[in-house]
């Protein structure tokens, strides 16, 4: 019944908790803090979500105003416990985006940093996430310090030795990263922050990144052409790109301890290649690539008595001429927009300010759709400035941008740029006399115009409807063209080319209203056409289609060199080899043999230890029922080396019908033995820690007959957790003890996750299956990859039915915890880390009840065993 229940109502309570959540925000608000930064929070008095939203800093990168998604740098705490972090801000998705896609972008970053967390794969650590009551989402992660993207790290490094470590160690990490199924979608070389002292990687922006149980060879790829399209071949050269494939591939072999999916090496370059090349179609990847244009920094500074948004270039006295402009701007008491330009005296630049009063209906109007739209022109306006200057447009740099409430009515917005001074505008500069020193000037500016509309078009802009650019020239020996204003431009989700030709056209028209002859067209045209052609993002782009990874065999040299080299690595092993380490061997009499063995085996039972290992003698803890054993084996040490302890597992008898099965199929593993061998090796691959195996051998045939063993060293001073915990009660004082158990708890609760994450399953989750030193019950360790899990035989991976097994897992070890020294404190502090950071939806809920159910159905079922 209980299995019935899970799959078909808990997918339907999760659906009906996210309707929930778009009808009634308000109980969907949430703020969860990282116990460790609680004392941080609440001494600045951080106690709720809209605390933490309002935090304020400097505003260092963002998706423009539209889009309501901002990142902002800010300070908690001061002096020694001052902690530097960024606040991501998002605001309401919608109830589209809520009711079908995933969590809030941010809330799904803060869950996959803590599972990264648990993985110890390098990325920032969380320290707050929530959820306002309008329904607004944010996460603050700490600052890692002293760090530089990979681009700016190799554009500076010289050393050799260095940058190949560099290399090495971002190689292991992806590999790592991919053996455990995340993805990272946005894997730019800006996302990749590299510690130039101690030449440690991060990984960061995980927003779009997911997990899956096992990363198809495309994913994988498509991650890596990403970070090959985003590293210009003048900062990482071909040679250094094919070091770090083969450095990836070579842990990613080590990690899945198996060779049989790795594709050939050159296949691989040559995936990436094509990928690379179908990515810089996309315009922001070539932005993410051109490293030619300087950019102003978008820093935005906010100042809550003014109400209003700074950019760090922005000066005092031009603050203060801020005000002055806005005081100018209110008596003229015009309706709409206005614009008003003040010298700065001893200065070779002016300001600029535009100015509007927004109507009651206008500002309820924004209101409305500020979440999805900016508050107000301006604000469009400044996004699009800071867009078309990242692609070299000459325009005015941004100062200031603000909202204000005029009365209870009304609003006035504004922003503040600053421009060249003496500039005047283009139809008035060409009423000049037509001489010759003039015209020679005038084929200039029209080359200036045709350029500047090649890299407005190349940023994606287009003009607006009937509109024209607003262009001004600056007098000096060679005149500048620059843009006055954006608001003649609007941004374009591709390249249209339909359109670029009408701005062509209006421009055109524009410039022969102006007096221009057939030659000034022709050299407005010839600038943009050769703007266009010659645009480095666009040439950097077709210099990548060349493939730099995947080079001819024809071409040789050290690139073809390191293809053979690294194929020789992948491919040296025998195929039997591959078969995630196991041999087969086919007998004289048609019987299968598939076995493995370490080097300490062998040295002591030779290499044919399989004719004798089911006759192998132990040497005490012997157990035999149901045509099985166990018992251990104690062997001398040789050399100096200590004893060799272990456990061997045999089956002398399995069924039938698992015999025929492995006669007809005897590639796979059907005897216990071999099972839990892979399990084993699965476990040890998610990053657990499990006895290591020291043997495993599977007879199959003659006929049908099965019979198999299994070798696993065993745990020296180690003890079960249903003894160490009664243990460590008696040996600690009630603090330390429980600090201990807190500590102890909070380990379970990630190895729990890492099965659990993978859809991966135990099935016998107790807590006489979770091992420690037992020393280590006289003090708190570092538990991390200090706790071994044991008897994985029924280890089992399900996906469509992964909530029924969480479940039965979940509730053997509450079972199971019901010992001396457990209390429900510890067993909320293992739900506490183990469930998802964010708010307990309605699956929680009923994932939770019903675990009690189960709890309480093993628990009379104990009872009733126990009576008979």
């Amino acid at each position: 019944m209980l299995r019935i229940m899970g799959v078909l109502f808990l997918p339907v309570a999760g659906l009906l908790g996210k309707i929930s959540g778009i009808f009634v925000p308000a109980k969907n608000s949430f703020l969860v803090i990282r116990p460790s930064k609680r004392i941080v929070l609440f001494s600045q008095g951080i106690e709720k979500a809209e605390d933490v939203f309002n935090l304020e800093g400097i505003r260092v990168t963002g998706h423009g105003w539209k889009t309501g998604r901002h990142v902002s740098s800010v300070t908690l705490g001061s002096g020694k416990s001052e902690v530097r972090a960024f606040l991501k801000k998002e605001h309401n998705r919608g109830w589209v985006k809520s009711l079908f896609g995933q969590s809030a972008g941010v809330l799904h970053e803060a869950r996959i940093l803590k599972a990264l967390e648990h993985e110890g794969i390098p990325a920032p650590s969380w320290v707050a996430v929530g959820k306002t009551s309008l329904g607004h989402s944010f996460l603050l992660v700490e600052e890692i310090p002293e760090t530089v993207n990979l681009k700016t790290y190799f554009a500076e490094q010289r050393s050799r030795s260095q940058r190949k470590e560099v290399l090495r160690r971002l190689a292991w990490i992806l590999a790592r990263m991919h053996t455990l199924g995340f993805s990272h979608v946005d894997l730019y070389s800006k996302h990749v922050l590299v510690n130039p002292e101690t030449r440690m990687v991060y990984l960061l922006d995980w927003q779009r990144s997911f997990r899956m149980r096992d990363l198809s060879w495309n994913i994988r790829s498509g991650n890596l052409a990403r970070l090959h399209a985003t590293l210009e071949e003048s900062i990482l050269r071909p040679r250094e790109k094919l070091a770090l494939l083969t450095s990836y591939l070579e842990a990613t072999a080590h990690f899945s301890h198996s060779n049989s999916n790795i594709p050939q090496f050159h296949l691989l370059a040559l995936d990436i290649d094509r990928e690379a090349i179908r990515l810089l179609n996309y315009r922001h990847v070539r932005e993410k690539r051109n490293t030619q244009v300087t950019l102003q920094p978008q820093n935005w500074i906010f100042i809550e008595k003014q109400n209003l948004f700074v950019t760090s270039i922005c000066s005092e006295d031009e603050k203060l001429q801020l005000d002055q402009l806005l005081l100018d701007a209110k008596n003229l008491h015009v309706s709409g927009k206005v614009v008003l330009r003040k010298s700065i005296p001893g200065n070779d630049s002016e300001l600029r300010l535009q100015y509007r009063n927004i109507s009651w209906f206008e500002s309820l109007l924004f209101s409305y759709f500020k979440s999805r739209k900016a508050k107000a022109p301006e604000y469009s306006h400044a996004a699009i400035l800071y867009k078309i200057q990242r692609h070299g447009v000459s325009t005015g740099k941004i100062l200031a941008l603000g909202i204000r409430k005029k009365n209870q009515f009304s609003q006035e917005s504004f922003l503040l740029t600053r421009e060249p001074a003496q500039t005047v505008a283009l139809d008035e500069w060409f009423k000049q006399r037509s001489n010759t020193e003039i015209k020679d000037r005038q084929q200039v500016v029209f080359e200036a115009v045709g350029r500047l509309l090649a890299k407005v078009h190349s940023s994606g802009c287009y003009l607006k409807g009937k509109k024209t650019l607003f262009l001004r020239v600056a007098e000096s020996s060679i005149p500048q063209v620059y843009l006055d204003a954006a608001n003649c431009l609007e941004e374009a989700p591709k390249a249209n080319p339909k359109w670029a030709s009408i701005d062509m056209a209006k421009m055109k028209q524009v410039l022969r209203s102006m007096g221009a002859e057939q030659q000034g067209i022709v050299c407005f045209r010839k600038a943009y056409s050769d703007e266009i052609s010659h645009d480095p993002q666009i040439k950097s782009s077709n210099q990548s289609a060349t493939g730099v990874l995947a080079m001819d065999v024809i071409s040789g040299g050290t690139k073809l060199a390191t293809i053979r080299k690294t194929e020789s690595i992948i491919n040296e092993i025998d195929i039997s080899e591959i078969q995630n380490g196991v041999l087969i061997q086919v007998q004289k009499d048609g019987s299968y043999v598939k076995f493995y063995s370490n080097p300490e085996w062998i040295a002591h039972y030779g290499e044919d230890w399989t004719t004798r290992v089911m006759d192998i003698g132990v040497t005490d803890r012997f157990h035999s029922k149901q045509g099985r054993s166990v018992g251990r084996i104690i062997l001398p040490g040789k050399d100096g080396k200590p004893e060799l302890c272990f456990y061997l597992k045999r089956h002398y008898k399995l069924s039938f019908w698992e015999g025929l099965m492995g006669w007809l199929f005897p590639k796979k593993a059907w005897s216990p033995a071999l099972q839990e061998f892979h399990h084993l090796a699965t476990a040890r691959q998610l990053g657990l820690q499990v006895p290591d195996t020291v043997a495993a051998v599977e007879f199959i045939g003659p006929g049908t007959r099965l019979r198999s063993a299994l070798a696993v060293r065993e745990l020296d001073n180690m003890i079960p957790l249903h003894e160490a915990i009664p243990l460590a009660s008696v040996r600690q004082t009630p603090q330390a003890f429980r600090r201990w158990k807190k500590s102890l708890v909070s380990e379970m609760a990630r190895m729990s996750r890492i099965l659990h994450d993978r859809n991966w399953f135990h099935k016998d989750l107790y807590l006489c299956h979770f091992y420690i030193d037992k020393n280590d019950t006289f003090r708190t360790p570092n538990w991390r990859d200090k706790v071994v899990l044991i008897d994985l035989h029924r280890l089992s991976s399900h996906t469509w039915t992964s909530q029924i097994w969480k479940i039965k897992d979940l509730a053997q070890l509450i079972y199971s915890s019901e010992i001396e020294g457990v209390d429900d404190r510890d067993r909320l502090e293992f739900w506490r880390c183990y469930r998802d950071l964010g708010p307990k939806s309605s699956l929680d809920r009923i994932l939770l009840y019903v675990i009690k159910l189960k709890w309480g159905r093993y628990r009379r079922h104990n009872l009733k065993k126990k009576a008979a």
